[in-house]
């Protein structure tokens, strides 16, 4: 494996509500996590007397994070999510990645809404949900540290 490659083994997503910040609650069973996928928006200053198109950054959309699931509807973390999508909540997500094992990693930090929810159920299947949580302002970045 590469200098610096890492399995996604271990990665956690964990929530807090936002009069608790410090105190996350793991959710359970989750296979997949994607994002954060932030975009930089650009602002178009292109001017007749311009040669070429010219832009200049606007704000920054921190986009979303997915999470892929076993739905576990017993899960205190799976059950926070729905009710904060049926309340529509903001609440506070903390994702750390597996790069510095055992110790956990990498994390990102963030305040969003559960957008969506959904358990999908089937014959010889496993009972899976996927979630979408929008997220609102800055993702807080703290790198992991290596000797």
């Amino acid at each position: 494996m590469p200098a610096g490659a890492f399995t996604g083994q271990g990665s956690v997503i964990e929530r807090a509500d936002l009069d608790t910040p410090t105190e996350f609650t793991k959710i359970a069973q989750v296979k997949t996590i994607g994002g954060p996928n932030s975009t930089s928006n650009m602002l178009d200053t292109t001017t007749l007397d311009s040669e070429a198109m010219e832009f200049v950054p606007g704000l920054k959309d921190n986009g979303e994070a997915s999470l892929g699931l076993n739905f576990v509807p017993g899960d205190p973390g799976q059950q926070q999510m729905l009710e904060d999508q049926d309340t529509q909540a903001m609440a506070i997500y903390r994702i750390t990645f597996a790069d510095k094992k055992p110790t956990g990693g990498t994390t990102a930090t963030f305040r969003g809404y559960v957008t969506s929810f959904g358990p999908s159920i089937g014959v010889n299947a496993l009972s899976t949900a996927d979630a979408t949580i929008k997220i609102s302002g800055r993702v807080d970045w703290v790198y992991a540290t290596f000797p």
